[in-house]
């Protein structure tokens, strides 16, 4: 039988063998040979030459699979420029100060992609990586993230943007030296907890900023105090900063959600909250609140970056998550309406907690879009000479249980006002008076006026008879003690008329009111003439089981002259007249002082004998 090699099994598997062997060798020798380490010393000079490394490099350079270590250790200044002749991607990069108090400086002047993780630092110079000039900047991507420890610097140009994670330890330094917009944006997880120099530039408009971030997850803690002017949050992450921060503009991309929380120690910490959102329709952008946050400055959506792309409206919402977001040293008011482009806002609590805003005043009120207020929201207004007017009409829906509460300074002669073409919830007056300035208010939950809390129902300018309306049963109303409630009555002529307050939606009967003290004002000469009769103050409530205890009723600021008043577990105010003392009720009174007389004429005579 003749032998045949090629068709024999255990030869075959041999051969495969040894031909796998030689490859391997030869790829693990292919792959030795790329991985260079490259060393520079060329002083100042261009990272393309191929004299500055050692051992030289091609005309590119260290490229991607190389090491470039660059090391000075001088008093002065090196700058190696990461020049157009560059390759654009690298394996490893070393820059460092090991000796001497010069300064090591790569400067890119073309964008650079870096495989393995970047760390900057130094214990006697500085080891700096420039992205560019004060006009000129270039990208730096490095996915493995970049750390710039103790005597390392990040000094940007103008318009960089830094793909992938960003960490500045203590003693590291961000030098942010450009002013376009923005001035710098990073792409992935940034901690600062170094130091900031430069935070100060660039000029605030609808679509500009200094700091754009869009990580998941953010962390401002810089060890000086600075004062970021412009930072704008981008996509679905969580921030936190003990920094100032002048504008805070959140340019908001298809349906993100941004947490933002503080711990700065100082009273106010943002100024401006500006919205944005990249295309209509595309979803809700929400901001979210991680911690209590004080705001001096206004709340707006100020349209778009760019062009504004898409058809529909622009969807935001502001969630309050159980903290309070406070613009109480605005001079502005919550007005988060948009005049040129469609907006809808849900304002609310999602933990239905204790979330809060407190301003001034409120406008809800939009001809562009609409204004919702959801779960257990607090909108507080501390309005007191100034900003008074609170508006929560418009479209969208105001939640039940969400609260306006009114806690500002305002006498009843300047009384803040409150108006509201749809269902409010819950009203609590606990400071200052509040005027409800329109024919009919309606509330959604309970009303209460507290203890310094005064409540106006002025109808149309005072001219016409005001109604309070709690549009559902088992609600309450309750007057505390040391509150007032300021009712007009008068004759029309015809009937008696008066500002009411209803239960149970005006039908029916369900409700209680609690009248525990306070005050009672009743103002005439608006509704017509006056009169002592009756006037059903309070309406469609249940006739028992309401607390009638201890309050003072009075006639336009002062005490009735000559009646007193009353008001039935139906709340029916009544009016009854103080009876003259009948004529017999006199002569006792007389003859005793006829006797008194007889007494004194009697001991005059006896004096005289």
């Amino acid at each position: 039988m003749k032998n045949d090699r090629s068709c024999n099994p255990n030869l075959m598997k041999s051969s495969l063998s040894f031909l796998s062997g030689i490859c391997a060798l030869v790829m693990t020798a292919t792959v030795t040979q790329a991985q260079v380490v490259y060393s520079y010393q060329g002083g100042n000079g261009t990272w393309s030459a191929p004299a500055n490394w050692s051992p030289a490099t091609s005309t590119a350079g260290p490229t991607t699979t190389d090491t470039a270590d660059i090391d000075y250790t001088g008093t002065g200044t090196q700058i190696v420029t990461y020049d157009s002749a560059a390759s654009g991607t690298l394996a490893t990069l070393n820059l460092t100060q090991s000796s001497g108090t010069g300064t090591d400086e790569l400067l890119l002047a073309k964008a650079l992609t870096v495989t393995s993780a970047i760390t900057l630092g130094s214990s006697t110079g500085l080891a700096e990586l420039a992205l560019g000039t004060t006009t000129t900047g270039f990208n730096l991507t490095d996915s493995s993230g970049i750390t710039i420890d103790s005597g390392g610097e990040l000094a940007t140009g103008s318009g960089e943007t830094i793909t992938g994670p960003l960490t500045i330890n203590a003693g590291g330094t961000l030098d942010v030296l450009g002013a376009s917009n923005p001035a710098l944006t990073i792409s992935g997880d940034f901690t600062l907890e170094g130091t900031v120099i430069n935070t100060t530039f660039g000029t605030y408009n609808s679509t500009s900023s200094a700091l754009e971030l869009s990580g998941a997850i953010n962390i401002l803690a810089p060890t000086n105090s600075v004062v970021f002017k412009n930072v704008a949050l981008t996509g679905s992450g969580t921030t936190s900063t003990t920094a100032q921060i002048n504008t805070l503009y959140v340019r908001a991309y298809n349906g993100s959600t941004q947490t933002f929380s503080s711990t700065f120690s100082g009273t106010q910490i943002v100024g401006n909250i500006y919205w944005s959102q990249q295309t209509r329709g595309s979803g809700t952008d929400v901001f979210k609140l991680g911690s209590n946050l004080s705001s001096n400055g206004t709340v707006d959506a100020t349209g778009n970056i760019g062009t504004l792309a898409g058809t529909g409206s622009m969807n935001f919402g502001l969630d309050t998550a159980g903290y309070t977001l406070d613009f109480s040293t605005s001079v502005s008011s919550f007005d988060p309406s948009n005049s040129s482009n469609a907006t809808n806002w849900n304002l609310e609590d999602s933990t239905n907690t204790t979330g809060k805003i407190i301003a001034k005043n409120f406008i809800l009120s939009t001809t562009t879009g609409n204004v919702s207020v959801s779960n257990t929201l607090t909108l507080q207004a501390v309005g007191g000479s100034g900003n008074l007017n609170n508006d929560l009409g418009g479209t969208g829906t105001i939640s039940a249980a969400s609260t306006f509460l009114y806690t500002g300074t305002s006498a009843a002669s300047a009384a803040a006002t409150l108006i509201s073409n749809r269902t409010i919830g819950q009203l609590q007056v606990q400071n200052g008076f509040l005027n409800l300035n329109q024919a009919s208010l309606t509330t959604g939950g309970s009303v209460s006026v507290n203890t310094n809390g005064g409540l106006i129902l002025d109808g149309t300018a005072g001219t016409t008879a005001g109604s309070l309306v709690m549009a559902t049963g088992n609600l309450t109303f309750t007057l505390a003690s040391g509150g007032t409630l300021d009712l007009k009555l008068g004759n029309n002529g015809t009937s008696n008329i008066n500002d009411e307050i209803f239960a149970n939606g005006g039908t029916g009967s369900n409700g209680t009111f609690n009248l525990n003290g306070g005050v009672i004002n009743l103002l005439t000469g608006s509704l017509g003439t006056f009169d002592y009769g009756s006037y059903q103050l309070f309406g469609n409530f249940l006739t028992s089981g309401n607390t009638v205890t201890g309050e003072t009723i009075e006639l336009n600021g002062a005490a009735l002259d000559g009646y007193t008043a009353s008001i039935s577990q139906s709340g029916l105010l009544t009016f009854e007249a103080v009876p003259e003392p009948p004529a017999w009720a006199l002569l006792p009174g007389g003859m005793a002082l006829l006797a008194l007389l007889r007494y004194r004429r009697r001991l005059a005579s006896i004096d005289s004998v």
